[in-house]
């Protein structure tokens, strides 16, 4: 049998995996480097500054996931 045949049964597993990889990402912080000048709101982010994204942060803020978000 394909893959096709069987890709709608993997819904379930599929969405379990994003949500393990969600709560507990393999990286959870990215250090980068600013390309340009930027401002983001109030923010402004220089040329060649160095942020760091927070994935942990990111992934289970309740302004974005709800009151659950540290919830599986």
């Amino acid at each position: 049998p394909s893959f096709d045949q069987y890709k709608e049964k993997f819904e379930f597993t599929k969405r379990f995996i994003k949500e393990s990889l969600r709560l507990k990402t393999p990286a959870p912080v990215l250090p980068r480097k600013v390309a340009k000048t930027v401002k983001l709101g109030d923010l402004k982010l220089f040329k060649n500054n160095k942020v760091m994204l927070h994935f942990h942060a990111l992934n289970t803020d309740e302004d974005i996931w709800g009151k659950d978000a540290e919830e599986f």
